[in-house]
């Protein structure tokens, strides 16, 4: 074989090998962006008492529940216009949402269905800002947001709940990534096969 052949190769080698990069980030990224598990800036968390059910805040007024492993049960978006909102647990079955722009005090199941209603300008400040880095449940375990993340650290043990994004930024540089990846990939395995030329005889 010829060292132009080789080198033509090698150019088509590393072009697929792009091409699978590109094709393994973009499987993932539409994973991440299903509706249930599409969760950006995750910015309140808590959990109930055992811990089975772990509430999230997130950009976008939304509103998730997970269960113990992460595992979506449930997601639904509050009124948009009450701006930023924080949230905890008012009971082991009930979730309090304070909005900031609109002073309301909503109250959900972990279903997202709306029990109540109620205007509450002070519903925010008194939420707090306790939990919009991390919580620390009953037993020790700690729940962080992390870059995107939701961690479960319990001692020297983290496990990545839900591996999301931190911005709209963090998506648009995902989605240029894998772009560039694809199409960088595509011209070397061309490039690699017009190098090749034909054999001579």
């Amino acid at each position: 074989m010829q060292a132009r052949q080789k080198r033509g190769l090698a150019i088509s080698a590393l072009g697929l090998t792009m091409m699978l990069l590109g094709g393994l980030s973009t499987a993932k990224f539409r994973y991440q962006i299903a509706p249930s598990r599409f969760i950006v800036n995750p910015m309140n968390i808590e959990t109930n008492v055992d811990e089975s059910r772990i509430v999230v805040g997130s950009m976008f007024a939304k509103v998730h529940v997970l269960d113990a492993e992460g595992r979506p049960q449930a997601h639904w978006q509050i009124p948009t216009e009450g701006g930023r909102f924080r949230l905890s647990l008012a009971s082991d079955d009930r979730i309090h949402v304070g909005t900031r722009e609109t002073g309301l005090l909503l109250e959900y199941d972990f279903s997202g269905e709306l029990l109540s209603e109620s205007e509450d300008s002070e519903a925010y400040e008194r939420i707090g800002p306790e939990h919009e880095l991390g919580f620390t449940a009953a037993s020790g375990t700690q729940y962080l947001l992390e870059e995107g993340q939701i961690v479960r650290s319990r001692g020297e043990v983290e496990t990545v709940l839900i591996d999301g994004f931190a911005s709209h930024e963090a998506i648009t540089l995902r989605m240029i990534g894998m772009g560039l990846s694809l199409f960088v990939g595509v011209l070397l395995v061309v490039g690699g096969i017009v190098s090749t030329g034909k054999p001579q005889t």
